[in-house]
């Protein structure tokens, strides 16, 4: 007398070409018709702005910092999307981007006699797959480029930072990355992706020499970067590659254990590692495991050493500098009347920061 309805999934498991297709395609289709919306309503804008307002200025402007003027002129300075627009475009290009990425990439892939790797019933290129592959390679050339150049524009607009040492280090304050940098993320996601699935047909030695050669890469240049752009006395500037500093950490230390995990499964591959670990001897999978866990302990003790480093040298650096800096401040030069057009000017040098500055 009760009817018990369900919502069935057993058609993934027998169509999974078509749940790639919905997947990777889909997202990639989303993803472009925001692209096209947000186009659309900046050109009607511009055209009240221009047309009907006859506001040039207003016009000229809005078009300088819309999305296509972003492009075009490269200041990246995007102001005409808001928070929720760029939440979605950086879930869509940034947290599922291997997500999506994989599902389109594994769409195109097969094996040696022409069978769709995935599905061995699918011959490739032929009847369904052709047509879904055809739409996945042109999905895949649209997704990988607008992740990689435009999507790092969709960033959330940041809270007003009070400049403090706090704000600098901590990890509870707004979270800023440079879009260069998101754009080299993404683009060596892309490289791990396509070389692990084409290149090296899935195996797990060509995956895992895959993913070493990324995350060595990421973890130097996130080192290298922060390192050079670690400025104690002037918090208040983003010139790392992220802000807080201490994400920059966190970042490095996680793309270091990708370095030592991919490292660990590699020498487990080829049986160099013993299978036992401090006189207590266990499986391969449950070793692993271990040496892995092991990893991540010492990599938060490195990373509390770290901040507490980092804290000693921009506390010291603001002792030792503030009152230096405080009584040159003090005794810059003011230059008024240099000309007509400098008339109630005020102008000074800062030795520290090498910069002018007028008022």
């Amino acid at each position: 007398m009760v009817q018990v309805g369900y919502i069935s999934m057993d058609w993934v498991n027998t169509n999974p070409l078509y749940m790639y297709a919905a997947i990777g395609a889909g997202s990639a289709g989303v993803m472009l018709l925001i692209f096209m919306l947000l186009f659309l309503w900046e050109v009607k804008t511009y055209g009240i702005y221009k047309y009907i307002d006859r506001d040039d200025e207003k016009a000229r402007n809005h078009y300088f910092y819309s999305f296509v003027g972003t492009i075009i002129y490269g200041h990246g300075q995007f102001k005409s999307s808001n928070n929720k627009v760029s939440m979605i475009m950086r879930l869509l290009c940034d947290t599922l981007f291997l997500v999506i990425c994989d599902k389109l990439v594994m769409i195109l892939c097969c094996t040696g006699d022409g069978k769709w790797r995935v599905d061995s019933k699918v011959t490739c290129w032929e009847g369904e797959h052709l047509k879904i592959g055809s739409i996945a390679l042109i999905a895949l050339a649209y997704y990988i480029p607008f992740c990689i150049m435009v999507a790092p524009m969709f960033v959330e607009f940041s809270t007003p930072l009070s400049g403090s040492c706090k704000d600098y280090f901590s990890l509870t304050s707004t979270v800023e990355f440079i879009k260069p940098y998101l754009s080299f993320i993404t683009l060596s996601k892309s490289f791990m992706l396509v070389s692990a699935q084409f290149i090296s047909q899935g195996k797990p030695v060509g995956t895992v020499l895959s993913q070493l050669l990324v995350c060595l890469a990421l973890f130097a240049s996130t080192v290298l970067w922060s390192w050079k752009n670690f400025n104690p006395l002037e918090f208040q500037q983003v010139s790392t590659p992220a802000f807080p500093y201490g994400v920059s950490i966190v970042k490095s230390l996680a793309f270091f254990a990708g370095v030592i995990g991919s490292i660990i499964e590699l020498l487990f591959v080829y049986e160099v590692l013993p299978n036992t670990l401090f006189g207590a001897s266990a499986s391969q999978q449950d070793t692993d495991m271990q040496y892995l866990l092991l990893l991540v302990m010492i990599s938060c003790v490195i990373a509390g050493l770290c901040f507490l480093r980092l804290k000693h040298v921009a506390k010291r650096a603001q002792k030792q500098y503030a009152p230096e800096k405080q009584a040159m401040l003090e005794e810059n030069v003011e230059i008024q009347d240099m000309s007509p057009l400098f008339q109630g000017t005020q102008i000074a040098f800062d030795i520290f920061s090498n910069r002018w500055s007028w008022s």
